[in-house]
């Protein structure tokens, strides 16, 4: 009896994994939707059909540079992270003081990137000119980086944001 109440704990224990790992902390915002429903819902309560006019601005951040803004906002753990096309952001989300900016020159500067994805303790995001970059989240340093192509050899235009998921980025 013990032995297949041990087996029958491990296997609901088992299945439930992938659960956990689909349900993101109420205050964080993953990925695009916050999580991989792409539901847009957020479980936190702070936020009532009876305050929702008191709310206000805490802060805000004007970009150093001249820049069209599309981005998805992702937040973890209380950094808040975006993109432009040449720069990847990364915001004290509390105060929006900046925690750090990567640059990268791309060969089309001009064009639409909508945002990055975080697993662990990567941010992955696209560039117009094919590339897809992973760099750490607490210090914006660039971890690797690999080109896209079609399949005639053009880069791959990467526009929407990646989804990082089970080891893999789409």
């Amino acid at each position: 009896m013990r032995r297949t109440i041990l087996i029958v704990s491990c296997f609901l224990l088992w299945i439930s994994v992938p659960v956990w790992a689909q349900n993101p902390s109420p205050g964080d915002w993953p990925l695009y939707g916050r999580d991989y429903g792409s539901t847009g819902y957020s479980p936190l309560l702070e936020i009532q059909r009876d305050n929702v006019a008191k709310l206000h601005q805490t802060c805000s951040y004007s970009l150093p540079e001249q820049a069209t803004f599309e981005s998805s906002l992702v937040v973890v753990g209380g950094t808040m992270y975006f993109t432009t096309a040449q720069y990847t952001y990364a915001l004290d989300a509390s105060n929006c003081n900046l925690r750090w900016r990567v640059r990268r020159e791309t060969q089309t500067p001009g064009r639409t990137v909508r945002g990055v994805a975080v697993a662990g303790n990567r941010l992955y995001r696209g560039f117009s000119d094919g590339y897809l970059l992973a760099y750490d989240m607490g210090s914006g340093d660039q971890v690797w980086a690999t080109r896209l192509a079609e399949t005639d050899g053009r880069p791959a235009t990467i526009a929407a944001s990646p989804v990082a998921w089970n080891g893999m980025v789409f």
